[in-house]
């Protein structure tokens, strides 16, 4: 709950937690209590914390709903369900955003599997596909984030 919360309910007002509480429990619940899709998704329905409590509630549903209904990409039981999980955060990327995941997902992961002491910085991210909005995006959902130890921008192997 701490972990979720720590997002999803960031500057969010007591009254407004305590409508919400249920569905959050509901929710990692749903997320299978892993720590990455709980993550991924409380940075999801982080975004929504603008709006009025009922138009909240009804996003909190939907997502809720998504959640129960992902299915494994393998077909397996429903314990495999976490790349269907994480997709959700993914399928609300704008296109280009969507490309610029999957160009780091496959190309920058790989170099830096490759070549352990490959940079990634955001910096060169951002010259690259010309959208510092697109990447801090991706950083803000927990798609890619900034490892201090190495000073490059990782992503987790799950995503």
């Amino acid at each position: 709950m701490e972990l979720f919360s720590f997002s999803a309910f960031h500057e969010v007002k007591d009254e407004d937690r305590q409508q919400l509480d249920d569905q959050a429990k509901d929710i990692i619940k749903a997320c299978g209590k892993l720590p990455l899709t709980l993550e991924v998704i409380s940075q999801f329905l982080k975004k929504y914390n603008f709006l009025k409590i009922g138009e909240r509630t009804n996003i909190w549903k939907e997502a809720l709903q998504r959640l129960r209904e992902a299915k494994s990409f393998d077909g397996c039981s429903d314990d495999k369900k976490l790349w269907g999980r994480l997709k959700i955060s993914y399928d609300d990327l704008a296109k280009d955003e969507q490309s610029t995941f999957l160009d780091f997902a496959c190309i920058f992961c790989e170099i830096s599997n490759i070549n352990p002491f490959f940079d990634v910085r955001k910096d060169w991210l951002v010259r690259i596909w010309d959208s510092p909005i697109g990447v801090q995006n991706l950083i803000n959902r927990f798609l890619i984030k900034w490892n201090p130890d190495i000073e490059s921008l990782v992503m987790h192997d799950q995503l």
